[in-house]
């Protein structure tokens, strides 16, 4: 008996592949991060913490939110990359482990420091970091 190939199988055809989303993980992350990293290497802006209205908890609670659907950009579309499970988790770890070793270089006080704009209003560097580690 054969089993499918699990990992690029669709339900549907609109739908996405196991490898798909692995693959669409592993991009999104990696680009938030440069834009992370990117943004902390302008000046600091502390001046604007009091334009910060969201905490860590209630931006995490957004994340898991999936009543919304959003399209994903073109470059963020997984393909299909992998194959095999381990070939992803490998990438997967790779990635995290570079977004482990940045933070652990840099005192957390850095972090709440670098006010952005985001989607949900300005937020602070270690918050941008929650919100890439939420992504799923």
């Amino acid at each position: 008996m054969s089993f499918p190939d699990f990992q690029n199988f669709k339900p549907y055809a609109e739908k996405w592949s196991v490898s798909q989303c692995v693959e669409h993980i592993v991009l999104t992350e990696k680009m938030m991060f440069e834009m992370n990293k990117a943004e902390m290497e302008i000046p600091e802006n502390p001046e604007r913490k009091e334009e910060v209205k969201f905490k860590g908890e209630e931006l995490m609670e957004g994340i898991k939110d999936r009543s919304q659907k959003y399209k994903s950009s073109e470059e963020l579309l997984g393909g299909g990359k992998y194959n095999k499970p381990e070939e992803a988790l490998a990438d997967f770890k790779e990635q995290r482990q570079l977004m482990l070793d940045y933070m652990q270089n840099k005192p957390l006080e850095n972090f709440r420091n670098y006010i952005s704009d985001s989607p949900f209003g300005p937020i602070d560097a270690y918050q941008s970091m929650l919100f890439l580690a939420g992504i799923r």
